[in-house]
C-alpha cells in the first residue's frame, strides 16, 4: 500500500510532524512518500492518504483546503487520515472555526479520523 503524507506548514512543525508520520509508516512497512502540498501532485498514485495543515486564525492553511477541494473525488474513494498543527488558546483547543473546516474536510473526503497536534515534536 502506498501511501502521501501531504502537509502544508509555514513555520516547519506541520512538516516536522509530517515526516515524522512518514518514518512511522515505513517502521510498519509500508511505502510512504511525504510531501509539501503543493508538490504533492497528483493523488491517483496512492492507495491512502494523511493530510495535514497549520492553523493559523482558525482555520487550516488556503493551500491545504484548495488541494482536499480540487482532488475531492479521488480522496474520497481512498482511506484518509487528517491532521491540524498549531497552538490554538491557552490551553491549546480547537476553535470553532477550525472545527467547522476540519468538519467540511472530513466529510469531502471521507475521512477517518483527524487529530490535533500542538507545537513541535520532541527528538529522542
Amino acid at each position: 500500500m502506498s501511501i502521501l503524507v501531504a502537509y502544508a506548514s509555514k513555520h516547519g512543525a506541520t512538516r516536522q510532524l509530517a515526516e515524522r508520520l512518514g518514518e512511522t509508516l515505513r517502521a510498519a512497512g509500508r511505502d510512504a512518500g511525504v510531501r509539501p502540498i503543493e508538490a504533492a501532485g497528483d493523488p491517483a498514485g496512492y492507495d491512502a492518504y494523511v493530510i495535514g495543515s497549520a492553523v493559523y486564525l482558525g482555520s487550516w492553511r488556503k493551500e491545504a483546503t484548495a488541494f482536499v477541494r480540487r482532488h475531492r473525488a479521488v480522496l474520497a474513494g481512498r482511506p484518509v487520515w487528517l491532521f491540524s498543527s498549531g497552538p490554538l488558546g491557552d490551553p491549546p483547543h480547537p476553535t470553532e472555526e477550525h472545527a467547522v473546516e476540519v468538519a467540511e474536510v472530513a466529510a469531502a473526503t471521507t475521512a477517518r479520523e483527524h487529530r490535533l497536534f500542538t507545537g513541535l515534536l520532541a527528538r529522542p
